[in-house]
């Protein structure tokens, strides 16, 4: 499994899904920071024990910071799949940005997106990214509008054998409660298909 989590975590390294002309010309500003969450995320279940002190110098230099004042917004979305919650900001002007994870080996890592108006034209920016690319693709199985929040999935290269990487982005279909509070999940995550 190890070997086949460090080839997830390479095709998804190589395939910023925000990009790069994107970031720089119309994406809203905080699409960079939830770029630069969701390649931590996959860095993290790839290489159990990434998001520690001891790789502060490679994440650092991207504006992950670990631990903090860690909102109790944040913080009630480390239940079930987290064991010894692991936080990390993400620099990000007009909004905030949360990593959360377990530490050590992990299957599931999350970014949160609060405290913006953007939120919303961000959220269909990072959906557009990963539309974009050709070895994600779109879910439509696991994708839909109920109550007003809105989910789109994708998954990593799906007609491969074994592990999967998927990614989730959740979040209301309008500006919610004036930007306060978190406005977008974004939930990444290693699934093992049941043999078949």
């Amino acid at each position: 499994m190890k070997g086949h989590a460090a080839s997830i975590f390479l095709a998804a390294a190589c395939l910023s899904p925000v990009p790069a002309s994107a970031a720089a010309d119309n994406a809203p500003p905080l699409a960079k920071p939830m770029d630069v969450g969701f390649r931590t995320c996959a860095l993290h279940l790839s290489r159990p024990g990434y998001l520690t002190d001891a790789n502060s110098t490679e994440f650092g230099p991207a504006g992950v910071k670990l631990g903090g004042d860690v909102p109790e917004q944040v913080r009630m979305l480390a239940g079930a799949g987290f064991t010894d919650p692991i936080f990390a900001s993400v620099d990000a002007e007009g909004g905030t940005v949360w990593i959360i994870a377990s530490a050590g080996a992990a299957q599931v890592c999350k970014v949160t997106l609060a405290d913006t108006q953007d939120a919303l034209r961000t959220r269909l920016a990072v959906e557009d990214a990963f539309r974009k690319t050709t070895a994600w693709q779109y879910d439509p199985a696991g994708s839909g509008t109920s109550g007003g929040m809105m989910t789109q999935a994708f998954a990593l290269n799906p007609g491969r054998p074994g592990p999967k990487m998927v990614m989730l982005l959740n979040g209301p279909n309008t500006i919610y409660n004036n930007g306060a509070g978190i406005q977008v999940i974004m939930t990444v995550a290693i699934v093992n298909p049941k043999a078949q």
